[in-house]
């Protein structure tokens, strides 16, 4: 173990305004979530994701660090370039999660231990010398009826001490991440309880395994209320227990704290951080950074959908929340900057577009459907009301959608094809639903064959909902 070493790459994780991007899903987990966008659950889709994330330009000005999975460690972009090289290049130090997940704890109903300690040493020593220089090991503890119990909490943070000594032995820097689980209808001030006595006893533990805590990274929950407990607390609120929480217990030794996301959404995630870094940054002694997921992911993953021509737009939205919460590192995250992302096309839900018109104030009545033009498509005015305008755009030849100042709604409802604006491109596809902001203005349609098309003008204060 090289102390020196250690440390200075546990600070170099939390240094300045950057934090980790965990992009450590097991198969079974990033198959389940491309199940859900209709991408096909195989090896190549997942490299193709992967090398998206990690040629994402710009990526490595908000990412110090990348928590890389076993096979992903292992994979190339198409030209043959390591993953592993690939992101070193950009300034992101390489990371690898080493658990084998979460099972049963015997004798516990409904609480889980994480296994993956057996041949860990040799792991590690694989993993080192294929470029990773910090590690990950993931508990989860349950909130219930008589749950956690004090042997599922010790069982946990024993493990998380042994597989932490373990790394520093190797050479790597281990993210300590033991997560409590905000499932459940449990309030916030259950979730602070039971949030600080599990960190005392990994504290207890780390302390007995002769971990070095200047050498380590502390991934934790924020505290929170559980999803489905009737009282959510404001942002501030949550900001202002957390750090109480963490500052009972964990000791100022610790090179730095990088929150996991745990199913919050991508902006609440954002905005808490932001909090904690706004009223309490100064005084605190360590840095408060981010290592999130899906906090960062989901967007890009939504707007990729496994199609090629969509990558440089899923690009620029994983960018985009890396921002968001490298300025939530500074304290200066705001509303502004996620309306930024909104002036871009994006891909909707249908109940979100559906939720820009208020069908309940329109007049009814039989349509009267009226030409307005031939060329270079066929232009149909289909209805209009004080609520929406509804068009039907038909051919196969490139034609125009958006105005400037005007938000529209474009369903494609036959054919596919691709919508160009400002140097990117966004396929569309039979079924889905797109979002024409006021401010993009407008964009070109390039139908791949004969499309037809539904377009939706709304009024810019109804746009907003979405």
């Amino acid at each position: 173990m090289n102390a020196q070493e250690l440390i200075a790459t546990a600070r170099a994780l939390v240094a300045g305004d950057k934090g980790l991007l965990a992009m450590d899903e097991s198969t079974p987990t990033c198959n389940k979530r491309f199940a859900k966008w209709g991408i096909p659950q195989t090896e190549e889709a997942r490299r193709a994701y992967r090398e998206l994330i990690a040629t994402a330009p710009g990526l490595g000005e908000s990412i110090s660090g990348a928590i890389l999975y076993d096979e992903t460690i292992r994979q190339k972009k198409k030209d043959g370039t390591p993953f592993v090289k690939v992101l070193a290049d950009a300034g992101i130090i390489p990371g690898i999660k080493v658990d084998t997940g979460a099972k049963d704890l015997a004798a516990h109903p409904e609480e889980k231990i994480t296994e993956g300690l057996d041949g860990l040493r040799a792991r590690l020593a694989e993993y080192f010398q294929m470029g990773a220089r910090f590690a990950k090991w993931r508990a989860v503890i349950a909130v219930g009826d008589g749950i956690p119990s004090r042997g599922c909490i010790e069982a946990n943070a024993q493990a998380l001490a042994r597989y932490a000594a373990l790394c520093q032995e190797a050479g790597l820097v281990p993210v300590v991440e033991p997560e409590v689980l905000m499932d459940g209808d449990h309030t916030m001030e259950r979730c602070h309880e039971v949030t600080e006595e599990v960190l005392r006893t990994v504290f207890t533990q780390l302390y007995a395994q002769r971990v070095m805590l200047e050498g380590m990274i502390l991934k934790p929950n924020m505290v929170l209320p559980g999803s489905t407990c009737p009282t959510q607390e404001t942002v501030d609120a949550v900001a202002d227990t957390t750090v109480r929480c963490l500052l009972r217990a964990v000791p100022a030794t610790v090179s730095g704290i990088a929150f996991l996301s745990g199913g919050q959404s991508a902006e609440l995630a954002s905005a808490r951080l932001n909090a904690m870094n706004v009223r309490f940054k100064s005084r605190l002694p360590w840095a408060l950074a981010f290592s999130f997921a899906r906090a960062i992911q989901q967007p890009a993953l939504e707007i990729w959908r496994g199609q090629e021509a969509n990558v440089s737009a899923a690009q620029q939205a994983l960018n985009h929340r890396a921002r968001c919460n490298r300025a939530a590192r500074r304290g200066e995250y705001s509303v502004a900057i996620e309306k930024n992302q909104r002036a871009k096309p994006r891909a909707l839900q249908v109940d979100q577009a559906l939720a820009c018109v208020d069908f309940g104030e329109c007049a009814g009545g039989l349509l009267a459907p009226v030409m307005e033009s031939t060329t270079p498509v066929e232009r149909e005015r289909l209805f209009h009301c004080e609520q929406f305008w509804l068009s039907r755009l038909h051919g196969d030849s490139p034609f125009t959608v958006g105005a400037a100042g005007v938000p529209r709604v474009l369903v494609c409802i036959e054919g596919t094809g691709q919508v160009e604006h400002g140097g990117s491109t966004y396929a569309v596809g039979k079924g889905e639903v797109f979002l024409l902001p006021a401010v993009a203005g407008p964009c070109s349609f390039r139908p791949s064959s004969t499309v037809s098309v539904l377009e939706i003008e709304i009024p810019d204060e109804k746009a907003d909902r979405v």
